[in-house]
């Protein structure tokens, strides 16, 4: 890999955002329109290969020995053929919202939807039926080999629940303040095996008696945990991308192989090959345990693609690209994908920005908040939180920018950002991007009210630029001054010109603005474009998991 440090940006577009956006589309329908003398056509590409799944997460198998995997952010459950990878979508959105599955021994597929605290199942043949709720965080489940359904909370207490399969009990916990668990597996005679992330350790539980014992540490992030036909235990770290076997018996550690972080689950098949989910590219893997050869099932993609900015990299432009689970950094020529390294507790991004010293980088899951990584290891070197919902960020001469969803705000925060955040400007409906218009002015895309709005760096003063838009997100400055806006709530990508208040077509019928998970803000993952200097548009996917190239012709 290159020295990420030397090649990233350093330019005014980089450093200060003026090509930014923050993401959301893909591309089934298209055409270009002619709009004047003004305005050439574009002829739209497919710059990165799209993703069959969005953001893998658990797995198991049925009973016909079909590989089940869980999707968060696609919020859907789908059916691998491991000898092919072909992938089938058995419950879409939002239903199939799943952080965990599991098969019971009858073929009733039961799953975790973390979002709402719900334990969702469907029987052979059968509808989607809720067997308990009321469940914050319900992350991992299990069956046990007589049939009996369990299920684990990663937070607030950790707790592990039996849940009641005919739904008319309410679920009862087994054992209190665990701490968090995360991926299981139960054994014939009862006893559970699986991580707690937070504390770095595996732990035994004896579901008869109610016992707990550690076997195992010093992981940094154990998220999975499971066991073999001969008893063997196996545990995935989601941070150091390890994949670990610990004896039954001795409870001795031995490596068995690395790949790129993160990974979120395992699973692991009648023959004892193991499949491991990879949220960051859409991607799963086998493994076989004996000579550690891997194997791609699945292919990947660059993840959840969200907001990106225009960088330097290897000295000629590249998108720099937020990707939820990891960042990505993308030819424009070529679109291949080189990964931003990722080391300890990274946040899952939804926008992007660059410095001389940092990638910077903002997500509104599990508490909003804005980090520094070091480019080159991909370590956070510092992490600030109390956002509500953050999405965009741009640098200025001497600060960072922050756009707040749900606070309605624009947050100043100077250099060395080691204060508090300034209000520069409030009462927004729904900001989400923003571009630097010049040294006094910035835009903002407010997507809930359907406006682009110009701020007065100086005082903070709010003016409607354009109105009568549908969940604008993304955009980004032209050359000749105006803007190329992703207006997803009609499902467009379009041309604004702030002098004449003309709206140009670009593309129509995309497909694009992926229902949130209940609790995200609406926006979800927001669409980011950005314009390079010969005036190509770039537009990132979120139902696709791609980004789109348009190119004037």
């Amino acid at each position: 890999m290159t020295d990420l440090a030397d090649d990233l940006d350093r330019t005014t577009r980089g450093a200060r955002g003026k090509v930014r956006g923050a993401a959301i589309m893909a591309c089934f329908g298209f055409f270009c329109v002619s709009c004047g003398d003004q305005t050439p056509h574009y002829k739209m590409a497919v710059l990165v290969p799209s993703a069959d799944i969005a953001g893998t997460n658990g797995m198991a198998f049925d009973t016909d020995g079909a590989l089940i995997v869980s999707s968060m952010t696609g919020r859907s459950i789908y059916k691998i053929d491991r000898k092919t990878g072909s992938v089938e979508t058995l419950i879409g959105p939002p239903l199939g919202t799943a952080d965990d599955v599991a098969i019971g021994p009858d073929g009733t597929m039961a799953w975790t939807a973390m979002d709402v605290g719900e334990v969702r199942a469907k029987r052979p043949g059968g509808e989607v039926e809720v067997l308990a709720s009321g469940l914050p965080l319900i992350n991992s489940i299990g069956f046990s080999k007589d049939g009996r359904l369990f299920a684990g909370q990663v937070l607030p207490t950790g707790s592990l629940y039996e849940i009641d399969l005919s739904g008319e009990k309410p679920a009862h916990a087994v054992i209190d303040k665990l701490g968090a668990l995360n991926g299981f597996d139960i054994t014939d005679d009862n006893i559970l095996f699986g991580p707690v992330p937070n504390q770095g350790k595996i732990i035994r539980i004896n579901l008869n008696d109610k016992t707990v014992t550690e076997i195992a540490d010093g992981f940094i992030q154990p998220t999975g945990v499971k066991l073999d036909s001969k008893g063997q235990i196996y545990v995935v770290d989601y941070i150091a991308g390890t994949l670990t076997r610990i004896d039954s018996i001795s409870y001795e550690k031995q490596l068995i192989t690395t790949v790129d972080p993160p990974i979120d689950n395992l699973v692991i098949s009648s023959d004892d090959l193991i499949y491991l989910s990879h949220p960051c590219d859409n991607g799963i893997e086998e493994v076989n345990p004996e000579t550690g050869a891997v194997r791609r099932v699945v292919r990947g993609s660059i993840g959840s693609p969200a907001g990106l900015t225009l960088i330097e990299h290897n000295n000629k432009e590249a998108l720099l690209v937020a990707a939820m689970h990891c960042q990505n950094i993308i030819d424009l020529e070529t679109g291949a994908v080189t990964r931003v390294p990722r080391q300890g507790h990274v946040i899952w991004s939804a926008a992007i920005a660059r410095s001389e010293e940092a990638i910077i980088i903002s997500g509104f899951v599990f508490g909003g908040a804005v980090q520094w990584l070091d480019p080159v290891s991909g370590e956070p070197t510092k992490t600030l939180r109390g956002f509500q919902a953050p999405y965009d960020i741009i640098l200025t001469d001497d600060g960072l920018l922050v756009a707040d969803y749900l606070a309605g705000k624009i947050y100043e925060i100077k250099a060395p950002y080691d204060g508090d955040k300034e209000v520069l400007a409030a009462e927004l409906d729904g900001p989400v991007a923003m571009v630097l218009e010049d040294n006094q002015t910035l835009l903002v895309s407010e997507a809930a009210g359907g406006v682009i709005s110009r701020i007065d760096l100086s005082d903070g003063a709010r003016t409607v630029v354009y109105d009568g838009l549908a969940g604008p997100e993304g955009f980004a400055l032209m050359a000749d001054g105006r803007l190329v806006v992703a207006e997803v709530g009609a499902k467009r990508l379009v041309i604004i010109d702030l002098g004449s208040k003309s709206l140009e077509l670009v593309a129509e019928n995309l497909p694009v603005g992926l229902a949130p998970m209940i609790g995200a803000p609406e926006p979800y993952l927001p669409t980011g474009v950005a314009v390079d200097t010969s005036g190509v548009i770039y537009m990132t996917s979120d139902v696709n998991k791609t980004v789109l190239k348009f190119t004037p012709r």
